[in-house]
């Protein structure tokens, strides 16, 4: 998951650019905390790296250092409506003096030892894209109210990025028992 993550990061980064960063991932790299809890249970050593990697924001952390980006890193965990918080977050962090926010949602399916019936269509995915003051696609994100019919909000983050690339002009999103809509803003 790290290298994949990493390998969509650098595609939107330019050279030496210092920009925040937005991860979001429901479960982080579960293999490799899974690795460390094995290990500790029956008595093995822990590998220093498979533990230090094994932290929610290890891979923005590395991409950090790799890319000597020194600005602020949000890591944070979210279910399939994760693009809610994202949007959030990184909107929070535009302003005049940061343009510019790229954020990333992953995850991975989960080790057989925690997967449930719901899980079992979980597929590993990264999905990359960056936030502007000044994006040739304008967004807005509105909360609808309580969601009545969960159930019909079954769009992970792969399907918010295909809505970007397509002409549609709604996303509906459902996070934290609410009902919530991304919509293209037409030009005046």
């Amino acid at each position: 998951m790290g290298r994949s993550c990493i390998g969509e990061m650098l595609q939107h980064l330019q050279a030496n650019e210092d920009i925040p960063i937005v991860f979001c991932s429901r479960h982080g790299d579960i293999e490799r905390t899974l690795k460390v809890l094995v290990d500790l249970a029956s008595g093995e050593p822990t590998s220093p790296m498979d533990f230090s990697l094994a932290v929610h924001n290890a891979i923005a952390g590395v991409l950090s250092i790799h890319s000597r980006i020194t600005s602020n890193i949000s890591s944070m965990a979210a279910d399939r409506g994760a693009v809610v918080p994202v949007l959030l977050e990184a909107a929070g962090l535009l302003s005049a003096s940061v343009p510019k926010v790229l954020c990333i949602l992953c995850d991975v399916a989960l080790p057989a030892i925690y997967r449930t019936a719901d899980a079992a269509n979980d597929h590993p995915f990264v999905a990359c894209f960056t936030i502007t003051n000044h994006a040739p696609l304008a967004l807005q994100l509105q909360y609808e109210g309580v969601a009545t019919e969960i159930a019909c909000y079954d769009d992970t983050p792969l399907d918010f990025i295909d809505f970007l690339a397509s002409g549609s002009a709604t996303f509906n999103v459902w996070h934290n028992a609410g009902s919530w809509t991304v919509s293209r803003q037409t030009s005046p």
